[in-house]
C-alpha cells in the first residue's frame, strides 16, 4: 500500500508541476501576437501614407505645372 501511495503522490506532484508550468510559462506566443499587431499597424500606416503621399504629389505637380505654364 505504501508503494501505491508513493506512486499517487509522485503523480500528483508531477501533475501540479505541469499545471503550474502551463499557467506561468510563456513560450513566445505573446511575442508572436505582438509582432502580428505591429505588422498590421505598419501595413495600415504604409497604406495611409501612400494614399496621402499620392495626393500631395498630385497637388505639387499641379502647382509646378501652373508655375511653369505661367498661370
Amino acid at each position: 500500500m505504501d508503494r501505491l501511495n508513493d506512486l499517487l503522490l509522485a503523480g500528483k506532484i508531477r501533475a501540479e508541476h505541469g499545471l503550474d508550468a502551463f499557467l506561468s510559462e510563456e513560450r513566445g506566443d505573446t511575442n508572436f501576437i505582438s509582432m502580428l499587431i505591429i505588422i498590421a499597424i505598419a501595413v495600415f500606416l504604409g497604406g495611409l501614407f501612400k494614399a496621402m503621399g499620392q495626393n500631395i504629389l498630385d497637388t505639387v505637380q499641379n502647382k509646378v505645372a501652373q508655375f511653369v505654364n505661367g498661370l
